[in-house]
């Protein structure tokens, strides 16, 4: 809201030196009673799609966590991920490494969705066996008004 103000009271966002991005958290919860939380950071690509009107690619870079009460073990993650969002539907690809138990373990995932509401499917090889991660998203976004991506 403060961002929007500030934007609102100043220069057209399209003179921005930044050309904009988002930042998000969201909740997951997977059919093996495993919750989870993530927070990301995505910075838009100017060169897709057309300003303020889309579609629009971010990379970016994920930080979260994984609970299991089947288990209850703890796993920590950081991904580096690909979004494209274009009216409203979502969806990407990500590569990153699980802090599980002190080891580090490699980790691809896919997800999808529209506006808050997703699904991801997530792998990685525990205890020598390749492990997915079947989850529903709900998240949210605050958008990073800039020079490319703006209301």
């Amino acid at each position: 809201i403060l961002q929007n103000f500030l934007i609102a009271d100043s220069k057209h966002p399209s003179s921005s030196n930044f050309p904009g991005g988002y930042l998000g958290f969201s909740i997951n919860y997977d059919t093996q009673q495993t919750i989870g939380y993530q927070l990301s950071l995505g910075i838009v690509i100017p060169a897709v799609g057309e300003a303020a009107m889309g579609p629009y690619l971010f990379p970016g870079i994920v930080g979260g966590m994984r609970y299991s009460k089947e288990n209850k073990q703890t796993y920590l993650y950081t991904d580096l991920q690909l979004l494209y969002l274009n009216s409203g539907v979502w969806g990407g690809v990500g590569k990153g490494k699980a802090f599980y138990n002190g080891v580090i373990i490699n980790r691809d995932k896919l997800f999808g969705g529209y506006l808050m509401f997703g699904g991801i499917i997530e792998k990685m090889p525990l205890n020598k066996e390749e492990q997915y991660y079947k989850g529903l998203h709900f998240g949210v976004a605050m958008p990073l008004i800039g020079n490319h991506f703006y209301p």
